[in-house]
């Protein structure tokens, strides 16, 4: 460790912080690890020997390769030490050259493995068979939507999700994993806009981890809720957002109206459902 960072100083790190390529992991206020990645490759990723075997270098990487592919398509590259390959293989990666880093004054050789793969795809199951997921979405919606179902807010995160938790009928809700690891949510209910009663079902109910935001994961989750709706004869979809329309558009949903509710206006969508 001397040796590598003989000559060297935190400072080369600024860069990478000050554009927001680097995102920490902490418990308590102690940092546990932190990763970085610049579009195309994942250039850092460091987990405290403490937190090993957690689960944290997993989700740590997840936020890296949503970073990696903004702005980028195709596989994407890590230069791994020799101790880390196997992580890496684990997820995807594989061996494309052997090569090795000379640091310094004494020029220590440390060997490197070029690895290229390509992040897996969302998997989507329905909630119903993972309850035990419960609670953790529920810390989502609180975090989500304060207003409505934080402290002293007319929502029910608890309610809302136990209702969600069935099979073959509606209200239902869809989970989104990454490598295992739970990572969004959508659901399909009846009611929709109190102002638009005769319109439904809706779309709602929709959150993505932040770190794992533009990984295709809310698509994942559109277009199986929209499939299990078919399966069910439903025929038309509808949906009002003030952040999704775009999502929404690439999914081939058609922008009707601005509607006001609860004191913002909202984009009107709908979708026809193939039979």
């Amino acid at each position: 460790m001397a040796a590598w960072f003989e000559g060297r100083t935190p400072a080369i790190h600024h860069p990478a912080i000050e554009t927001g390529q680097m995102t920490l992991a902490e418990r308590d206020g102690r940092v546990l690890g932190f990763c970085a990645a610049v579009p195309g490759e994942v250039t850092l990723l460091f987990v405290r020997p403490e937190a090993a075997g957690s689960g944290l270098g997993s989700r740590l990487l997840q936020v890296a390769l949503a970073q990696a592919r903004r702005g980028h398509d195709g596989p994407l590259t890590v230069v791994a030490t020799r101790n880390s390959q196997r992580f890496y293989e684990r997820h995807g990666f594989v061996a494309v050259e052997h090569s090795f880093f000379v640091r310094g004054a004494a020029e220590t050789r440390v060997e490197v493995v070029v690895m290229r793969g390509t992040p897996p795809a969302a998997q989507v199951v329905p909630l119903a068979e993972r309850p035990d997921l419960i609670p953790l979405i529920r810390g989502w919606f609180e975090a989500e939507w304060p207003a409505h179902y934080g402290p002293g807010g007319p929502g029910h995160a608890l309610h809302d999700l136990q209702a969600y938790a069935q099979h073959d009928a509606l209200p239902f809700g869809l989970v989104a994993r990454l490598d295992g690891h739970p990572c969004g949510f959508m659901a399909l209910k009846r009611e929709g806009l109190a102002s638009l009663p005769q319109l439904g079902p809706w779309v709602g109910a929709a959150v993505v981890l932040p770190g794992l935001r533009r990984l295709g994961i809310g698509r994942a989750l559109l277009l199986e809720l929209e499939r299990r709706a078919a399966a069910l004869g439903e025929t038309r979809l509808y949906c009002a957002t003030a952040t999704a329309a775009s999502l929404l558009e690439r999914c081939g949903w058609r922008r009707l109206e601005r509607v006001a509710h609860g004191g913002e206006t909202l984009d009107l969508y709908d979708k026809r459902l193939a039979g």
